[in-house]
């Protein structure tokens, strides 16, 4: 039987705790690595071959230009409420329609029902796709109508109360219903006014 001396029984204690840690430190660093993408150890993220990151340009345009100097009320200065108090000279409901043959994907997303909202944009009624799911954010992922100065604009939440969008009418009026001179924004970029754009007032 091997006597160990207390000398020997503390190198040997040592020994095990160093070679412990380091066992403890590769499971670690591979345990890390698994969870953040770094399964080799390498702090250097790779692109894989042929990924393109590039944005690609936004289907929005402005509308008109502000020749009045009309002073756009933006998502900050938009006067809240409640839809108690809110004058309903326009529709609860509307319903927007378009030309299923000049309308593509894009278009087609914006179409349907809209509901009244809480306040005044520019000091008119304006309107959220009843798709959105929370219509007080004014996001990208929601469609809104609008006036500017009368004139009617359909677009995303970022531009509320703006000229941006994707349709508009060139008649002013108080509400958005029974204009017929509605123009949309094409793939190119352009105005067109063959769209057959629609504006009712629905039931639901």
């Amino acid at each position: 039987m091997v006597k160990w001396n207390t000398f020997t029984q503390i190198m040997f204690l040592v020994t095990v705790i160093v070679e412990s840690n380091q066992r403890e430190q590769r499971q670690l660093g591979s345990l890390f690595g698994n969870l953040f993408g770094h399964g080799h150890g390498h702090s250097q993220t790779r692109t894989p071959a042929g990924r393109n990151d590039t944005v690609p340009e936004e289907r929005l345009r402005d509308a008109f230009t502000d020749e009045d100097g009309f002073e756009t009320f933006l998502l900050g200065e938009v006067d809240l409420g409640t839809v108690a108090i809110v004058q309903q000279d326009c529709c609860l409901f509307l319903f927007l329609d378009g030309s299923a043959y000049h309308f593509d994907d894009f278009l087609r997303q914006r179409t349907g029902d809209y509901q009244l909202q809480p306040g005044r944009v520019n000091g008119f009624p304006h309107y959220a796709s009843r798709k959105c799911r929370v219509p007080s954010r004014y996001s990208s992922s929601c469609t809104y109508i609008w006036s500017h100065n009368g004139r009617w604009v359909v677009g995303d939440g970022r531009y509320i109360g703006q000229t941006k969008g994707v349709m508009y009418s060139e008649t002013p009026s108080d509400c958005p219903t029974g204009l017929s001179d509605w123009k949309y924004l094409d793939e190119d970029l352009g105005w067109r006014d063959n769209g057959r754009i629609t504006l009712t007032c629905s039931a639901k």
